[in-house]
């Protein structure tokens, strides 16, 4: 990654500003693209080399995956399951190899969850053809009998 290799050279130069592990992380993402940042803000990363691991992961594979029903069946990397959430079921999709989740406008509108927009505009392949953009991100701690998943 070539911003790595510049950020690691400049560093030199201003030692002061990233001996410490959780600093050095937020120089480094406040000089990442927008796209970026905002994937990876969420997840408050304090150790470098795990930050840049992770941008390498998001630049490289980010992606969304398109599951149909029929997959869900036939795949072990897919979870299908009523789920409770602040007292509202709702159907959910877990698969291990996606990047993103999504919730309807409708789902986190009745919950009252606070959302914020982002840029650019993601488009979500649907099954039948058609996109839907999703421009908008709400952070929800997930907890599934005692193990916390990263927001």
């Amino acid at each position: 990654m070539q911003y790595e290799a510049k950020f690691n050279s400049l560093s030199r130069y201003a030692p002061h500003f990233v001996s410490i592990q959780k600093e050095k992380c937020h120089k480094f993402l406040r000089g990442l693209r927008d796209q970026l940042r905002l994937a990876l803000m969420p997840f408050d990363i304090s150790e470098f080399l795990v930050l840049v691991e992770r941008v390498r992961r998001v630049e490289n594979e980010a992606r969304v995956f398109n599951i149909t029903p029929q997959e869900t069946k036939d795949s072990e990397e897919v979870v299908t399951e009523l789920l409770l959430i602040s007292n509202k079921f709702d159907r959910v999709i877990f698969y291990s190899g996606t990047s993103h989740s999504f919730i309807s406008k409708e789902f986190y509108s009745d919950l009252s969850i606070v959302t914020t927009c982002f840029s650019p505009t993601l488009s979500i392949k649907m099954p039948m053809g058609d996109s839907l953009p999703a421009n908008r991100m709400c952070l929800i701690n997930l907890n599934i009998q005692g193990y916390k998943f990263p927001t």
